[in-house]
Formats: structure tokens, C-alpha cells, sequence
């Protein structure tokens, strides 16, 4: 439940004396994830776990690959024996970064956050208490190979673990992208072999495509690649279908498909979003069952 101010309580579960309450969301928005670097930020405002078993009252958030049903990546704050400890969980086994020595109650918020590089196949964890500075706890090696599609949320908060006066409120919890790219950065790395039309909206080889596009697709924006490159209609299961390769992660940038029946009103029609990370090939389905004709185009935009 929340406080009624925006904050999320996390408090005993007395109908359940064992385990507690686990989430895990559908889907993210932003498509699957095997590469890139993204942060994880928790900020827990205050805990009192001075009730319930000395060991197992816990709360935590991760990353989860849903093809393999299990973590790529958990933090947690954990109560134990010795006081509270911020550690990881996945694969059956835990990590300890830090222990509050006999302290079960914090006043102060606590703010643990995760640099989950997909790249290296590690992730860094920090902590910082009230206002005093960030400290690096550590860092962990997390699977290889793994597709970070879902979120997870955990909390051990049964009759037991967990006493009835306990409570844990988190202020809240941030999963951003770092290492963005954009336009910019593109224009800078280009190898533009001499040419001085490199503004978004130029189109130095005449191949009909925007360099701002030829960013978006993955092209070369001087070489003719129109043909290789563009988005094309193929057929998917009898239905119509707009393929097309990202060149582009779909956080750095906007891709949405634009609808119309009349090639003159692209707004009335509410518009497709495209997520994915750069070379994602993304299939969009354009049969819209109101319309006998329908016209669709690829828009992209800074995000």
C-alpha cells in the first residue's frame, strides 16, 4: 500500500507465515535488453524491522530475464542476526556489501543504487546514507547471455519474519539508461568523407533520406543505401507488417508509426510506439480493422 503521498509501505503480511509478496511486472516498455548500461536506484526513506525472527525480513528490487524465470539481478535490504545488510540475491546465493551492526531501525533515508553493465556482464553497487556521501560497496558478475525484459519486486513480510508494528517505506525506485546516445554524437563519429551537409535535415548523398533518418536506420549518410535500408511492408501470418532494423537504442530516440486513412491527417489515428535496442529488427502490424485503407509512416524524433 502507499502513505497516501506518493511513498510505498511495506508492511507484515499476516495472513501468510511464510515467504511473502513477490511481483513481477509484464513486459518493459522500452523491449528487451542484452547490451548497454542502465542504473538501478532504490531510495528506502525508513525501516524499522524490530519485530518478527532475528533473520529473513527483507525487501528488494532486480532485473528479470522471463525466458530463463529467474533474476539477472537483485538487491536487497535484509534483516540478520548481526543488524541489517544490503546484499545481492540471485542464483541461490548472496553477496553482503555492507551491515548495519545491530541496527534495525533507520531514520535516514538509504539510497542503494545498481550500475547493471550488460556490455561486461557487471554490476556496481553504491550506498549512500542521509546526506553523507556515496560509498562503492562492491561489485558482482552477473549471467551472460541474459535478456533483461522485467522488473521484479520482493518482500519477505510474513507473521513471522516480519513483526506487526514493522514497516519499510521506500520513496522510490529508478531505472535509467546511461551512455545515451545522440544526433550529435553520431554527426561527431561519422566518417563524412569531406562533405559539409551534416544538419539533421540534410541529405548530402541524395538518397531521398534525412540524415536524421539515415541515424535512426543504421545508414550510411554518404552512400545511396535508400533501398537496403528503408522500412518495408512484408507479410506476417496473412497480415500486413512494417519491417525495419533499428540503428538507433529506441531510449536515445523516438520511433512511432503514424496512421491515416486519408494521407492528409496523421493524428487522428493514434500512433504505434517502437522500443527496441540498437539492430533490433521490430515488425509492427499495420491492419487496423476500422479502416479499409490505411496509410502508415515511420516518424522519428529526439526523446
Amino acid at each position: 500500500m502507499t502513505d497516501g503521498s506518493g511513498s510505498l509501505l511495506v508492511s507484515q503480511d499476516a495472513s501468510i507465515t511464510s515467504g511473502g509478496n513477490f511481483l513481477g511486472s509484464s513486459g518493459i516498455t522500452i523491449g528487451g535488453r542484452s547490451k548497454g548500461v542502465y542504473e538501478l536506484e532504490l531510495i528506502i526513506a525508513s525501516v524499522v524491522l524490530t519485530g518478527g525472527d532475528a533473520n529473513g525480513a527483507n525487501v528488494g528490487i532486480g532485473f528479470k530475464d522471463s525466458s530463463q524465470g529467474s533474476d539477472l539481478f537483485r538487491i536487497r535490504l535484509n534483516k540478520t542476526g548481526t543488524g541489517l545488510t544490503v546484499n545481492t540475491f540471485f542464483d541461490s546465493t548472496y553477496t553482503v556489501f555492507h551491515t548495519f551492526d545491530s541496527v534495525y531501525s533507520l531514520t535516514d533515508p538509504l539510497t542503494l543504487r545498481a550500475v547493471i553493465d550488460l556490455d561486461a556482464n557487471t554490476s556496481d553497487i553504491y550506498m549512500a546514507l542521509g546526506a553523507g556521501a556515496e560509498s562503492l560497496l562492491g561489485q558482482i558478475a552477473i549471467p551472460s547471455g541474459a535478456i533483461w525484459d522485467q522488473l521484479s519486486f520482493s518482500a519477505v513480510n510474513n507473521s513471522v519474519d516480519w513483526g506487526p508494528d514493522d514497516v519499510i517505506k521506500i520513496d522510490s525506485m529508478i531505472i535509467r539508461k546511461l551512455q545515451l546516445d545522440n544526433y550529435e554524437l553520431w554527426e561527431n563519429r561519422t566518417n563524412w568523407l569531406g562533405e559539409t551537409l551534416t544538419a539533421e535535415a540534410d541529405d548530402p548523398d541524395g538518397d531521398g533520406i534525412f540524415n536524421l533518418m539515415e541515424y535512426a536506420l543504421g545508414a550510411d549518410p554518404t552512400t545511396d543505401d535508400a533501398i537496403s535500408v528503408l522500412p518495408k511492408v512484408i507479410m506476417l501470418s496473412g497480415a500486413p507488417h512494417l519491417e525495419m532494423t533499428l540503428g538507433v537504442d529506441s531510449v536515445d530516440l523516438q520511433y512511432s508509426i503514424q496512421h491515416s486513412n486519408d494521407l492528409i491527417h496523421w493524428t487522428t489515428i493514434p500512433s504505434t510506439s517502437v522500443n527496441g535496442q540498437i539492430g533490433d529488427v521490430v515488425q509492427i502490424p499495420l491492419f487496423n480493422s476500422l479502416y479499409q485503407m490505411l496509410f502508415s509512416r515511420l516518424r522519428v524524433g529526439s526523446n
